[in-house]
């Protein structure tokens, strides 16, 4: 009810602005400012969307020279509410258009492409970004390290990694950014150099999540070197951190079957189709334990509910 209440009032309040504030006057410039101003007091902490992107759209009539008015529409287009990427991209376009010294929008332009997997693109923007800010602005972290997935995303692993050694070196307390260089160096196959970022990753990561894709990206590199047990252990962390995410379960259910523990993997398997049951592969690989096991009723039930997925 009170959502409703406050839309109904914002309606009235903008049908209330004076006539008098026409485009481009020094009054709808004003009045620009504070539909900027509105719309993002609707995106935090009330979640308003679509009474946000109105408020952004007519600060834009209001003012049509009002960089931070294509801005922040840009980004709301970009966000997961909406996903509109070429209507970002066409906002952050007239927002350099106006304004083409501000390293942020390059940045905000190049994931919007990126998003699109348009990766030259978003190389060409974080590259400007990075030439407006070289090393010392509070966005040169970002566009390095976005950077670097860009270019990972393209397969320029050697450019890629230089961009994150960078990117290190400017915020080297933030953990998903050795991540990316570990995925970099195991695209290489420099397996000692990703083992030490993944580490790095694991050590640093303050946040649950970020530790818990560093014990799984380890944990499949040991598995690819045949380290089981080491892949185990990184996989019972990664459980013991993050239990509601099936990934580990089915990390550690493939070393398990690998290893012929079968009963093991079974286990592990029956968790991570309970905790996600549309994964074609879950059933794959617990099909093949039964079947170790001689149960081929469920072996075959299991192939069936995989053929049912696919």
């Amino acid at each position: 009810m009170w959502s409703l209440v406050k839309k109904i009032l914002a309606l009235f309040a903008k049908a209330k602005q004076p006539a008098a504030a026409l485009p481009g006057t020094r009054l709808a410039r004003k009045a620009a400012r504070h539909c900027i101003k509105s719309g993002l007091a609707h995106i935090d902490p009330d979640g308003e969307f679509e009474l946000a992107l109105a408020d952004f759209t007519e600060a834009i009539r209001l003012d049509p020279n009002c960089v931070e008015a294509y801005v922040e529409r840009g980004r709301l287009y970009a966000g997961v509410e909406f996903q509109e990427y070429d209507q970002a991209i066409a906002d952050f376009t007239e927002a350099i258009r106006l304004d083409p010294t501000r390293a942020e929008i390059f940045i905000d332009r190049g994931n919007a492409h990126a998003e699109k997997e348009d990766y030259e693109p978003a190389i060409a923007d974080f590259t400007k970004a990075i030439q407006l800010e070289p090393e010392s602005g509070a966005d040169s972290y970002y566009a390095y390290s976005y950077l670097g997935n860009a270019c990972f995303a393209k397969k320029d692993y050697d450019r890629s990694i230089a961009n994150f050694t960078i990117a290190i070196r400017l915020e080297p307390q933030v953990p998903t950014t050795y991540i990316g260089r570990g995925d970099a160096h195991k695209a290489k196959k420099d397996y000692e150099r990703a083992i030490a970022d993944f580490s790095e990753a694991i050590r640093r990561g303050g946040q649950v999540t970020v530790a818990h894709i560093g014990y799984l990206r380890r944990g499949n590199l040991y598995f690819e070197q045949r380290d089981y047990d080491r892949a185990i252990a990184d996989f019972t962390k990664g459980i013991r951190l993050y239990p509601e995410n099936s990934d580990a379960y089915r990390c550690r259910a493939k070393v398990y079957l690998e290893k012929g523990e079968h009963r093991n993997a079974i286990a592990d398997y029956t968790e991570a189709i309970r905790l996600h049951e549309s994964i074609a592969e879950d059933y794959l690989g617990r099909a093949k334990a039964y079947r170790a096991l001689g149960e081929e009723g469920h072996a075959v039930s299991d192939e069936r509910r995989a053929r049912e997925l696919r």
